[in-house]
């Protein structure tokens, strides 16, 4: 940020700028989970880039590709089709408070028009026509996340033109785990030869199951 930017503008710049940096480290996690891959060569033909959060560590997609836990939704998700997902999960199906229900924002609003959940005599008093949301569906609570990718190929990865697909993730949470050093931190200096504050940004940590499968 340079002098006259901090001094000229109508608000204090420092502190948006560091509240910026801390949401974008967020973000960054949340891209690394649900899409990170350490191959040579990632999943997704768009990522490119070393510094890209994407090459943090193995999301995921990943884990669900490289080991076969996946179900083909031929288009159209469902409640059959997250039936299919739940039988995958075999003994953790029974752990309802570790499970949780990921999907893209395409994917949450054709939720809301799933006729299993979308009247009062289906669904009860938590039906979509009247709460406007999907909270749990199976017990299971259903996060949107707005990372999710919704332009991938028939296989679940990006290939370049080839996709309009997206992806959900039944994740049996306490599969994996966080590990971190310190929480984030985040540095001010001056750089007085060009006139400029410089923010800088850092946070030690990783992300890994605890089961090989």
């Amino acid at each position: 940020l340079s002098y006259e930017l901090v001094e000229d503008a109508v608000v204090a710049m420092l502190p948006i700028v560091k509240d910026l940096i801390t949401k974008s480290i967020a973000t960054s996690m949340e891209l690394a989970v649900l899409d990170g891959d350490t191959s040579t060569t990632h999943m997704d033909a768009d990522v490119t880039v070393a510094t890209d959060p994407r090459k943090l560590w193995k999301g995921y997609r990943r884990y669900a590709l490289d080991n076969s836990l996946t179900v083909n939704a031929g288009g159209t998700f469902s409640i059959d089709v997250l039936k299919a997902m739940m039988q995958m999960l075999g003994p953790f199906l029974g752990q309802k408070d570790d499970l949780v229900l990921i999907v893209s924002p395409s994917t949450y609003v054709k939720m809301l028009g799933w006729e299993e959940l979308l009247t009062v005599d289906k669904y009860g008093p938590n039906a979509t026509l009247l709460k406007g949301e999907v909270a749990r569906i199976f017990d299971i609570p259903v996060i949107m996340s707005g990372y999710i990718r919704e332009d991938l190929n028939a296989d679940g990865v990006y290939g370049g033109t080839d996709g309009a697909k997206t992806v959900a993730f039944l994740v049996y949470k306490s599969g994996f785990v966080f590990g971190e050093r310190g929480g984030i931190t985040l540095e001010t200096d001056k750089d007085i030869k060009s006139q400029k504050h410089v923010l800088v940004a850092s946070r030690r940590l990783d992300f890994a199951p605890l089961y090989a499968n």
